[in-house]
């Protein structure tokens, strides 16, 4: 992609876009509801400038905005009277944050939409695609992965769940610990329906990668509290295997993990006897 048209465009760092929506809250100042008295708030504009990003890369414009602040209207509530005053500020600066830097500077926003119309003109038919490390996906990233069901030669996808979902009303409670795999299972198999895409058959790995009991009960009780479900109590046995430690800071916590981690590793190196020649 690097001799591609959207490459040759100036990037811009997000000191940069910051102070793109500085001089775009100044400007507007006069419009503005709610941000006109955030806007001098300590890390409000970087907060701000995340949330125009996210906008961006779900693919929301400024005239989905609008109609959300229209069906608000319609609804008279102080909660959506508040809501549709954000609205009406967020819709303001989206709307000048777009027009100031779009084809202008490549933002980190514009890169996989350029990826997506890039990967429309390559030949992928004999390419194979494995995504992982993830549970849910933007609605550029969406965009993606329908080019690549499409025109590559096989796409695998690694979702941490514990069963696939092809019906909407067979999703486990938001609350759930799988609720976003599961939700992303379905969205992408409602894809590859819809593209005519061969759906291959779920592959689940054969052997459990935590072995010792006490580690699987920690795993189950930690699935049924995220579930809000009534939590059987387990006694641990070895405690060797399972270990709580308490920190005072972050910076204690890594150190202290670090340390066990090094000694963990001397440990094996010097436990391991050496051939004599």
């Amino acid at each position: 992609m690097k001799d591609t048209a959207t490459y040759q465009v100036n990037r811009i760092t997000n000191a940069g876009l910051n102070m793109i929506v500085y001089r775009s809250l100044q400007e507007h100042s006069d419009e503005l509801t709610i941000f006109k008295g955030e806007q001098t708030q300590p890390g409000f504009i970087a907060q701000l400038v995340s949330q125009l990003i996210e906008l961006q890369q779900s693919c929301i414009t400024y005239d989905d905005i609008e109609r959300m602040k229209e069906n608000l209207s319609q609804q008279d509530t102080a909660d959506s009277a508040e809501l549709e005053a954000k609205l009406h500020d967020i819709a303001i600066i989206y709307r000048d944050f777009m027009q100031m830097t779009d084809s202008k500077y490549l933002k980190p926003a514009d890169i996989l939409p350029s990826l997506t119309q890039y990967l429309q003109n390559e030949d992928l038919s004999n390419s194979y695609f494995i995504i992982e490390g993830f549970t849910q996906f933007t609605a550029q990233e969406q965009a993606i992965i329908s080019v690549l069901l499409q025109r590559a030669k096989e796409v695998r996808i690694d979702l941490i769940l514990n069963r696939g979902v092809t019906d909407i009303e067979d999703l486990s409670d938001k609350q759930s610990l799988f609720y976003r795999s599961e939700r992303t299972y379905y969205l992408l198999y409602q894809q590859a329906r819809k593209a005519q895409v061969k759906i291959l058959n779920d592959v689940y790995p054969q052997e459990l990668r935590v072995e010792t009991l006490e580690l699987q009960s920690l795993a189950k009780y930690w699935k049924e509290s995220t579930d809000l479900k009534p939590i059987n109590v387990e006694k641990i046995g070895d405690n060797h295997n399972l270990q709580v430690i308490k920190a005072d800071t972050r910076m204690t916590e890594i150190k202290e993990i670090a340390t066990r981690i090094n000694q963990s590793f001397n440990f094996r190196i010097r436990g391991t006897q050496m051939p004599s020649l």
